[in-house]
């Protein structure tokens, strides 16, 4: 599937009232050998910042669940999870470049309005986190 199928994927999901997280990792679901039901479970809870505290947004917590599922080995390989870490890493910081900060009340403009960069709604962090996923696999 290829990235703009993933978009349009991630708008249908998204469209169920999926939350954030949910949304992301569902666009991905065809690519990782989780059931969806399974997925959808372990992703309910870090939408609005985990568990709905503003705090880490749920398409970073996502994009990292994501990328261990598809890059991950499950092995206790010091030096490939240092190499997973460096790539979330890399994700991580190209996200708050674009958009100022990683926290979700900060993102949505409930605190610290000032903090963001740009205004986005969480739709088009959905989206655009499924297109930066894509850069990093």
């Amino acid at each position: 599937m290829n990235v703009d199928m993933r978009v349009e994927r991630a708008i249908e999901l998204r469209g169920q009232k999926y939350n954030c997280a949910q949304t992301v990792i569902g666009a991905y679901a065809d690519a990782i050998a989780v059931p969806f039901e399974q997925l959808m479970k372990m992703s309910e809870g870090l939408g609005g910042g985990i568990a709905g505290t503003g705090d880490t947004c749920g398409v970073i917590s996502a994009a990292a669940l994501v990328l261990g599922l598809l890059k991950g080995t499950g092995e206790p390989d010091l030096a490939h999870k240092e190499q997973l870490n460096a790539t979330i890493k890399a994700l991580i910081q190209e996200f708050k470049e674009e958009h100022g900060t990683i926290a979700c009340f900060e993102l949505r403009g409930i605190i610290n309005p000032e903090v963001r960069k740009k205004s986005s709604t969480c739709n088009e962090l959905i989206f655009n986190m499924v297109r930066m996923i894509d850069k990093y696999l």
